[in-house]
């Protein structure tokens, strides 16, 4: 694979001119790559191999990068609770390092996660907190505010707000579709299909959970492929039993 390839050069190259930062960065996309690929135990073996350099070199900015993407990859391990103490550990250095170039986006990313994880987590008054502070935030940052309306979208949702709940996550996933950020709409889909279960709105269930496992197949997304396939094999078990076996392959 080329990303993993030129990350590990930028690793073997950072290390033999002692450019610990570089080496670091190289370490933090190879892990996200893994991430990525479904390989969660090789991507937790890259970044704490990142986190001990941030140690060893007083790297702040790295330190808080590589606690986010271990929150990341715990998350995908279904480890909300060692995604959340990641997370939080993440929050804190990034008040320390406050005003340095790139920290007001890391913050952005950082508490959008922990807000994430505390929904999954169904600590849903904690989720509240910081989503509904960085809907505020990221109003007029394209960047972000797709992401914002993804998680606070579900987070309403789950708060019983059905109606607006779905009209955010309808906004994020046409945000993401002019973007072409299948790796969001993944995600985006794989949320929205599990709230139309709930109402028992099966059909669009399906449309969305099919939609964002096709995203997710298009980058090879570990993550959102397993939860839209079994979304599609849960749903399919009453409606057509063979392609229940197949999602379930």
């Amino acid at each position: 694979d080329s990303t993993i390839a030129v990350a590990q050069r930028a690793i073997d190259l950072s290390h033999d001119i002692n450019f610990p930062k570089g080496e670091v960065n190289g370490l933090i996309s190879l892990a996200n790559e893994f991430d990525t690929k479904g390989d969660l135990a090789l991507a937790l073996q890259q970044v704490f191999r990142a986190l001990a350099l941030t140690g060893e070199n007083h790297l702040l900015p790295e330190r808080s990068q590589c606690l986010s993407t271990i929150g990341g990859i715990y998350w995908d391990m279904n480890d909300f609770p060692g995604a959340i103490n990641a997370y939080q550990q993440a929050v804190q250095i990034n008040k320390e390092i406050k005003n340095q170039p790139g920290e007001a986006s890391l913050a952005i990313l950082t508490e959008m996660n922990l807000g994430g994880t505390f929904m999954i987590n169904n600590q849903l008054d904690s989720a509240f907190i910081y989503l509904k502070k960085l809907y505020y935030q990221t109003l007029n940052d394209n960047d972000w505010h797709p992401t914002l309306l993804m998680f606070f979208g579900d987070l309403q949702f789950r708060m019983g707000k059905r109606d607006t709940g779905l009209s955010y996550l309808r906004q994020s996933i046409d945000l993401f579709q002019k973007d072409g950020n299948h790796y969001s709409l993944g995600d985006a889909c794989r949320f929205i299909s599990e709230c139309f279960r709930q109402i028992g709105m099966v059909d669009s269930s399906i449309f969305y959970a099919k939609k964002g496992l096709s995203e997710a197949e298009s980058i090879g997304y570990k993550s959102p492929v397993l939860y839209n396939s079994r979304i599609l094999a849960e749903l399919y078990e009453s409606k057509d039993i063979s392609k229940a076996l197949y999602y379930r392959k």
